[in-house]
């Protein structure tokens, strides 16, 4: 099994409000992780953002006050209700499109069963590199997978969906 990043609230994950992460790049920090990526709205890069892995808050340069202000709003909005509500709620935000992006290049075919938490511990499983999306599927509708509600990663909605 695999971890990610913690996300307190399970669904915060199906509302990303159209942004994303693209050109992400990270490498060690100090403190925190050192990145830098692109932050798109519904395909349009709106910013830059990145963290020089020091600690401390990201930084973001915006191309209008207009697309910022939304941004920092959505991110207030998105966060409401955790523990960490308020507190540098944009960056928060930044991390868990962080891990859409990680989930987004994986090669392997990724799922959740029944008792995995990806939310809670950033838990979740792969099929082997060789195995296709479809050969994937094909497995969980099977026993003993498809007894454990099987949820495949899928790109396009920034999470874990139920194999029909």
């Amino acid at each position: 099994m695999s971890q990610t990043p913690i996300l307190e609230n399970p669904a915060q994950a199906t509302n990303l409000g159209g942004y994303r992460l693209t050109k992400y790049r990270e490498a060690g920090g100090r403190e925190t992780t050192c990145f830098s990526a692109e932050l798109t709205l519904n395909g349009a890069t709106i910013a830059t953002v990145r963290n020089d892995g020091n600690g401390g808050s990201n930084f973001y340069w915006f191309k209008t006050p207009q697309e910022r202000d939304a941004f920092f709003a959505f991110a207030t909005t998105w966060n409401a209700g955790t523990r960490l509500a308020g507190i540098e709620d944009e960056d928060e935000f930044v991390v868990y499109l962080s891990v859409v992006a990680a989930m987004n290049r994986q090669r392997k075919v990724a799922f959740v069963l029944d008792g995995d938490d990806f939310t809670g511990t950033g838990e979740y499983r792969t099929f082997p590199a060789r195995v296709t999306r479809e050969e994937a599927v094909q497995a969980l509708r099977a026993l003993p997978y498809s007894a454990q509600h099987p949820r495949v990663w899928d790109r396009d909605s920034a999470q874990f969906v139920a194999i029909i």
